[in-house]
């Protein structure tokens, strides 16, 4: 699969680490800022390197990134007010068909067993066996590989163990999902990163927000005064109820944008902030991903491992 040079057939917000997308199409690179994703208890980290804490409730699931072709759930566990990511899903479209791919932490074995995550794609399981290919890229040692052309996607495991997975979704998405231990209670949980993500001017989520134009341009001007380190009042709209989806893979939380045409006429087109962060509107069928050199990897065949 070509996943790093599809062309894409709508106006897209390109949201990638460390490079600006300037209206030439030549990469400007920035300094290097946290990866944009959740992590711990969970601290959350924006698009222009905004923290904020946010905690929603144990046992639901919440709505984290809705645009039109793409959707991240989490789902939440912990006690006292003190809360812990234990399961991810991403929806996404490619054409008319929409695909689902989900991880379920086993806690009843170590971080570093093949069985650390429960993964199934369309409500399939897959086991690790189905991990047939491999790659040399070294971001956690050699990898191993499942590909569905079917489904556009491809994900990668540690040849050694099942700490941590690369996700690719075709022309969409490259996260990194990897397992942390905790106290209070003793347990694990998952932490995501986002590498490279399209996603138009109307996205939404608790963390997609940070990449609207409107909202990015309150967060930076918030950071101005007070640094990065934020309260997510500032940074959320609205309450955790208007983020909850009825289940992990339901894309029905009251922000949701998924499903919804990405070509409205509320969608600011051809606008470029040179944010530290990639925050680039682009005409949309020549628009490609960044590639940059924190972006993960995927199989031997597509990804970029050679980083310059």
């Amino acid at each position: 699969m070509a996943l790093y040079h599809r062309q894409l057939p709508m106006k897209l917000l390109l949201v990638a680490l460390g490079a600006v997308l300037l209206s030439s199409g030549a990469p400007v690179l920035a300094a290097p800022l946290p990866p944009i994703g959740g992590n711990g208890d969970p601290h959350m980290t924006g698009l222009q390197g905004e923290k904020f804490d946010w905690h929603g409730y144990p046992g639901e699931s919440f709505c984290m990134i809705s645009d039109s072709n793409i959707q991240i759930n989490t789902h939440l566990i912990g006690q006292d007010g003190v809360t812990y990511f234990d399961a991810f899903a991403l929806l996404y479209k490619i054409g008319d068909s929409v695909h689902e791919v989900s991880f379920q932490l086993n806690q009843d074995v170590p971080s570093d067993d093949d069985a650390n995550f429960g993964i199934e794609l369309d409500g399939r399981p897959l086991a690790p066996d189905a991990f047939t290919g491999r790659s040399a890229c070294d971001n956690f040692g050699p990898l191993r590989v499942f590909a569905s052309p079917d489904a556009g996607i491809e994900l990668s495991m540690a040849e050694e163990n099942g700490f941590a997975v690369v996700l690719v979704v075709e022309g969409l998405a490259n996260m990194t999902i990897t397992t942390d231990n905790h106290d209070l209670p003793t347990g694990k949980h998952l932490d995501w990163a986002i590498n490279w993500i399209h996603a138009t001017s109307e996205v939404h989520g608790v963390l997609g927000q940070t990449f609207q134009p409107s909202r990015a341009d309150v967060i930076a001007a918030a950071m101005k005064v007070n640094g990065p380190q934020m309260q997510a009042a500032e940074v959320v709209e609205g309450s955790d109820d208007e983020y909850r989806t009825s289940s992990l893979l339901a894309p029905d939380c009251a922000r949701s944008r998924f499903g919804t045409n990405p070509d409205s006429p509320t969608e600011r087109v051809g606008h470029v902030a040179t944010l530290r962060r990639l925050l680039s509107f682009v005409e949309g069928t020549n628009v490609f991903p960044i590639t940059i050199k924190n972006a993960g990897c995927a199989s031997g065949a597509s990804a970029a491992c050679n980083f310059a």
